[in-house]
């Protein structure tokens, strides 16, 4: 009777500790935090069989009677407290979901040359400007325009044959007279000049221009010869003499050796020479009035330079000489060279030109022959502005 006593009670104490032991190992099966289901393993039996304990045991979103290798189990000790934390799982997307993340694109950036302006080469300003007053005049220019004022001196001898009726009388007249000393010409004269340069590239030049002059002169006494038959007359005849001169020019240059401070290289091109002698005698009622028209082929070579602070050289040489081309012969030069000075738009300049002429036009000892052996030399001054 006492066994079954003791028995009784040691029975209910074990089977209160199983039941305790099972209901914390079902609790700590469910993780409130992830969500997620454990199993703990018993080290014996378990106490809950078919399909209902599988139901309260199995974890959430997983079916019940799912193979191990599904639902993974997590063993825990008996009697442990620690809170299990799962990983989150690994999503993989498929390739052509994956988007690459942009990337911050740069903008192209071009440059565009920008042309001359206003004739002015596009890196030669900001040059000029960088090296301040030594650069100035190194500017690429399209094109001037200049006015020059030439003081000039006549000197020379000026030779005509014309045909004189007196008394009934023809007589060739010959005149050979010293435009200083006999016809008391003015010494200088103004020569006034329009010039202009025109300069589509660096290394091709047009330059043309056109110069009026005039020359008056008075003088008494001059001893005329008269030519007749091989008897020579002379007698003394006051005259007024003017020699009005009109010239054209128009070259183009090509300039092998050019940069921004200038260029040198050969010329071609053409002047037009429009001469009139006007000579009057009023004693003798005579009036010789010759025009002469000339159009010179010249050759040459010309250049300019700036050396520094605006200041440059400039210089023309050119030539021609024929024989008798329409009863016309010329031996002709011209000679250029001078300073110049260059700021900005403005030009000027101060030089020496001279013209020297040997000019024969007709046949000689024929009525209307002219013979001139002169020339014109002296200071010329330019102002002008560049484009």
């Amino acid at each position: 009777m006492k066994k079954r006593w003791v028995a009784l009670p040691l029975a209910f104490l074990v089977s209160f500790t199983l039941g305790a032991q099972t209901a914390t190992q079902n609790r700590q099966q469910q993780n409130p935090a992830s969500g997620t289901t454990t199993q703990a393993q018993e080290p014996g039996p378990a106490p809950q069989t078919g399909t209902t304990a599988q139901q309260q045991n199995a974890q959430p979103g997983v079916q019940a009677g799912a193979t191990a290798a599904q639902n993974p189990v997590v063993r825990v000790q008996p009697g442990s407290t620690a809170k299990l934390t799962l990983p989150p799982p690994i999503v993989t997307l498929p390739p052509s979901t994956i988007k690459p993340k942009p990337q911050p694109v740069r903008p192209k950036t071009t440059e565009t040359k920008k042309g001359p302006a206003r004739g002015k080469d596009s890196q030669t300003k900001p040059a000029a400007a960088s090296a301040g007053p030594m650069a100035w005049g190194t500017d690429f220019w399209h094109g001037t325009l200049r006015f020059n004022y030439w003081s000039a001196a006549y000197t020379g001898d000026v030779t005509s044959l014309e045909e004189v009726k007196s008394s009934g009388i023809t007589a060739l007249v010959g005149n050979k007279l010293n435009l200083v000393d006999d016809l008391k010409v003015h010494n200088p004269a103004s020569c006034y000049e329009v010039e202009f340069w025109a300069r589509p590239t660096k290394r091709n030049r047009f330059m043309g221009s056109y110069l009026w002059s005039q020359y008056t002169g008075k003088a008494d006494n001059v001893m005329e010869k008269v030519q007749y038959g091989g008897t020579t007359l002379q007698f003394p005849l006051d005259i007024k003499s003017t020699l009005v001169s009109n010239r054209a020019t128009f070259y183009y240059q090509f300039l092998p050796l050019a940069d921004n401070r200038g260029g040198i290289g050969p010329l071609i091109g053409v002047e037009y020479y429009n001469i009139k002698l006007t000579l009057e005698s009023e004693m003798a009622d005579q009036k010789i009035d010759t025009p002469l028209n000339l159009v010179l082929p010249v050759v040459g070579v010309a250049g300019d330079y700036t050396l520094g602070y605006g200041v440059g050289l400039w210089g023309k040489l050119g030539w021609t000489g024929f024989n008798n081309v329409w009863e016309v012969s010329a031996n002709y030069t011209d000679i250029e060279a001078g300073l110049s000075f260059k700021w900005k738009l403005l030009f000027a300049g101060v030089g020496y030109r001279a013209l020297i002429f040997n000019v024969e036009s007709g046949e000689k000892n024929e009525d209307g022959y002219l013979k001139l052996d002169t020339s014109q030399s002296g200071v010329v001054a330019s102002l002008g502005v560049n484009f």
